[in-house]
């Protein structure tokens, strides 16, 4: 009877402990979805926008914190170079570039668009403003560059600013609701210094 009793205390001794046991071993976190390999599925696959609607919500998310533009980032103001030097007809001209970048929530940059203008300058006024060109690039896969769609050029006013401008366009393949139209300017001072904004005209 008490071989029988201590067996049954044994039995239950070890019961315990192998519960225990499972209970102190943590379950595996489901791996958060990889947004590098559904975004080159969804540019692979025969049909993007059905391959994205086909997507959880986490992987929607995931993919959309990547490939949405979040916030446009202009750069600073900078020296222009100068193309002509001054002359006896006391003109000067110089050329310069104003640049855009789409950003995604995490900070990375999406497309890149820039636009490269000249103006000339006399006695202190700007006399002309010349488009000289523009273009952009994608660093993420699913967009695409469609090219310029405008641009211009003009002299302010007051003849103190000469103003370049050029918009671009850019296309996600699985979602054209987020087809960008981003524009970027830059306005030359009879000095040689410019500055850059995103103005559609300049």
């Amino acid at each position: 009877m008490f071989s029988k009793r201590l067996a049954a205390l044994a039995a239950g001794i070890l019961t315990l402990g192998t519960a225990m046991v499972s209970l102190s071993i943590p379950a595996h976190a489901a791996e958060p979805p990889n947004a590098e390999s559904l975004i080159q599925g969804l540019v692979s696959a025969p049909d993007p926008k059905a391959a994205y609607a086909a997507l959880t919500q986490e992987e929607r998310d995931a993919v959309d914190a990547v490939t949405r533009v979040a916030s446009i980032k202009i750069t600073p103001s900078a020296k222009a170079q100068v193309t002509t030097s001054r002359s006896a007809a006391a003109a000067s001209c110089w050329q310069g570039t104003a640049k855009g970048e789409g950003k995604n929530t995490l900070g990375g940059t999406i497309f890149t668009y820039w636009v490269t203008g000249k103006w000339c300058a006399s006695s202190g006024k700007v006399t002309s403003a010349t488009f000289v060109s523009g273009s952009g690039e994608t660093s993420t896969p699913g967009w695409s560059y469609e090219g310029r769609i405008g641009q211009g050029a003009r002299v302010g006013s007051d003849s103190l600013l000469g103003n370049v401008w050029a918009q671009h366009k850019f296309v996600l393949t699985w979602d054209w609701v987020q087809t960008a139209y981003p524009c970027v300017s830059m306005h030359g001072s009879p000095y040689g210094y410019y500055s850059q904004g995103s103005s559609c005209s300049g």
